[in-house]
């Protein structure tokens, strides 16, 4: 045990993790863990089955750890480990690639033509059949009957899909609402510790943000209400937070404080102004979420990253499909394999109470800015494929209708003419689309986070892959 990569690794964290509470030092507290180790390590059998040479080897769990820790196999949810990329041939993968390249070209070539055309039909198909062919081969490696069946592969790709369908899912929920809760006081300890970690990381200086001044109970009031996924901390465990909580500097403990708590630090006044002046410096109403206004593309950017260093925590949670399947959702509407609908009104309603009382273009700007992602022609005018889709969106005033509940007038859903564009649009369609903005951002990185974990990235040729599809505003967000 004593070479043990796993255990080295290990013992590293547990004494970064102790540190929080006891003020001793790493040589102090090596030999406290190291007898820790001894008293509780259990030995458990494995076995290794290598379904390609029908190979099996037996190993124990700390060796088959310690395998996956120095060789970094491509590890999936489903338990199969595969080889590096790069490091034996893979022809399976060249010819999905293969697909996947003519779909591109197809659907490049596609775009040449007008919408209905015959050309635009013909490519429009080839495309089709090039997405059903790359599908097909998943389909065929669960067929018993094919020549590349393998069930070990094909489950592992559905458990990927759900894999990363839970880790966004677990993303959307923690940033913003602090919904995804701990579930042990290894799991509170541990996030303290990783904010803790990320000193080295660290551009801004928090006294440029952070006007609110937060105390040591504010902070543990904060970790124990995000508590309750299948736990609730005892008096004991409860007095070990507070004692890490009151051990952290200032800055450690406003990290913690802001950390998956996004309407907290919006309230900050330089943060909040940071908002209202995105909203403010629009010249037109950000409607077309593939094209940032270039007016804000520089304010919206750090704006972005400040959160990023703020308030989102990047670190993956191991039970991610347990947790999507069976935790209480705040912000994720719907999910299935491939799919989640995130729900951003909470955000909404904080940004148009921010802006209430200014002074916007945008609340002038009575015709939205559909037309300004049409093409023109060399004249100036906009060609016959633009003036068609323009031809089902109708500008009308906004229509009210009473809310006897809450005592006020409310405008009226138009959920049923969804080409039907309102005034209010303009700020609705703003807000929401700084936010989503903002949220491909994390999502990039917090999927480029999980490749690494499982081992499949390689920053030279062979970078994360996933591609978040934003159905709703037709937008494709490419990692």
């Amino acid at each position: 045990m004593a070479d043990s990569i796993t255990l080295s690794m290990y013992k590293d964290r547990i004494i970064d993790i102790m540190q929080l509470y006891y003020p001793m030092s790493r040589e102090e507290l090596s030999p406290i863990v190291d007898y820790s180790i001894n008293k509780r390590y259990k030995e458990f059998n494995a076995e290794i089955d290598n379904n390609y040479t029908h190979s099996k080897y037996d190993v124990n769990l700390l060796q088959l750890a310690d395998y996956i820790n120095s060789k970094q196999p491509i590890v999936t949810s489903f338990g199969t480990m595969f080889s590096k990329h790069g490091t034996v041939p893979n022809p399976l993968a060249t010819v999905v690639q293969q697909f996947l390249d003519a779909r591109s070209i197809h659907k490049k070539e596609m775009f040449k033509y007008p919408k209905g055309s015959e050309n635009f039909e013909k490519y429009n198909l080839y495309q089709q059949l090039d997405k059903i062919d790359t599908n097909g081969i998943y389909g065929t490696l669960g067929q018993f009957s094919a020549l590349i069946f393998n069930t070990n592969v094909a489950t592992s790709v559905t458990s990927q899909g759900r894999t990363s369908t839970s880790n966004m899912t677990l993303l959307f929920e923690s940033f913003l609402a602090n919904n995804v809760k701990f579930g042990s006081i290894d799991e509170v300890l541990l996030f303290i510790s990783n904010i803790k970690n990320e000193r080295r990381e660290r551009k801004y200086d928090y006294r440029q943000f952070v006007d609110q001044y937060i105390t040591v109970n504010d902070c543990f009031a904060k970790l124990i209400l995000s508590c309750g996924w299948r736990w609730v901390p005892s008096e004991q465990e409860m007095e070990i937070i507070y004692h890490v909580v009151q051990n952290l500097g200032y800055e450690d403990l406003v990290r913690v404080y802001y950390k998956n708590n996004l309407y907290e630090f919006m309230d900050n006044v330089v943060i909040k102004n940071m908002l209202v002046d995105l909203m403010a410096t629009l010249d037109e109403p950000y409607l077309n979420p593939l094209k940032c206004p270039e007016e804000i593309k520089e304010k919206i950017d750090l704006f972005a990253d400040i959160l990023k260093e703020f308030v989102y925590y990047g670190y993956m949670y191991i039970d991610r499909i347990d947790r999507t399947m069976n935790m209480i959702k705040d912000v994720t509407m719907v999910s299935d394999t491939d799919s989640t609908i995130i729900s951003l009104d909470a955000w909404f309603r904080y940004g148009l109470d921010a802006i209430k009382d200014v002074d916007l273009k945008i609340k002038k700007y009575q015709i939205p800015s559909v037309i300004s992602f049409l093409e023109k022609d060399e004249f100036g005018d906009y060609t016959k494929e633009s003036k068609k889709k323009m031809e089902p969106f109708e500008f009308v005033d906004p229509d009210y209708d009473y809310d006897f509940a809450d005592d006020k007038l409310i405008e009226m859903k138009h959920a049923i003419s969804p080409f039907t564009i309102y005034p209010e649009d303009n700020v609705r369609y703003s807000l929401i689309n700084i936010m989503a903005y903002v949220l491909d951002i994390l999502v990039n990185d917090y999927m480029e986070r999980y490749t690494k974990s499982n081992h499949s990235y390689n920053p030279e040729d062979h970078k994360c892959r996933i591609i978040a599809k934003n159905e709703f505003f037709e937008c494709y967000i490419e990692y």
